[in-house]
């Protein structure tokens, strides 16, 4: 069977994507001037959107299927050469809502493995970069909305605050799931006890510096 494929030319898709003023406004105050600016909101048309997912979909059979992805929220701790290349293809997989999280920033020796960093962006949060560059793929946040925090994960309550918490708007119990790449042991146990005892599902990546040897690569169950 040949599945017929939906050609929209590169012109319509900058045609029909519309940026929008909302009523959020900004008051900005200096000893001088006071400076009013108003949020904007991009807006994805439902064809174009559809045709960006439309080889997923089709991967996933059905549109049930697929609307568990379009539907969840992913959590994701740590944006370094893992944490970024997972965060990547979650956002251009349909995941609705992420949130980063991680205090470093991009660095020249970080160039070589980080999914998305430039030499332009050495210097700014790893979180910003890849938000930055994921708003040029989906910019309409109904479909995509990522949550970057430019914040240490301690595993301490008082430290952390809400960091781990689900925003209220999203109306869910815990996270669907949560990518656990942090590279401190100590810090990355404390995220697996959280994730334990709050019953959420996690994907913990392992360090992996300086190996060679793929044989000796395992995939298990921690508990």
């Amino acid at each position: 069977m040949v599945i017929p494929k939906t050609t929209i030319h590169h012109k319509a898709i900058h045609q029909t994507i519309m940026t929008i003023p909302t009523a959020t406004t900004t008051t900005t105050t200096t000893k001088s001037t006071t400076k009013k600016t108003t949020s904007k909101k991009t807006t994805l048309p439902p064809t174009i959107r559809s045709e960006q997912m439309s080889r997923n979909e089709l991967y996933f059979s059905s549109p049930g299927n697929f609307s568990s992805i379009t539907t969840s929220a992913v959590l994701v701790v740590g944006l370094g050469g893992v944490g970024s290349h997972a965060a990547h293809m979650l956002a251009r997989g349909g995941v609705s809502y992420l949130r980063f999280i991680d205090f470093d920033q991009v660095t020249l020796s970080s160039l070589n493995r980080h999914a998305c960093a430039t030499l332009d962006d050495v210097g700014i949060p790893k979180v910003t970069c890849l938000a930055k560059f994921l708003e040029k793929v989906c910019p309409d946040k109904s479909y995509c909305e990522i949550d970057a925090r430019v914040q240490m994960y301690t595993g301490d309550p008082i430290k952390d605050g809400t960091l781990l918490d689900l925003p209220p708007h999203l109306s869910k119990q815990k996270w669907d799931i949560v990518i656990d790449a942090i590279d401190d042991v100590p810090t990355k146990a404390k995220l697996l006890s959280w994730c334990v005892a709050t019953n959420t599902r996690v994907i913990s990546c392992m360090g992996a510096g300086g190996k060679a040897d793929m044989t000796r690569l395992h995939i298990s169950d921690l508990k």
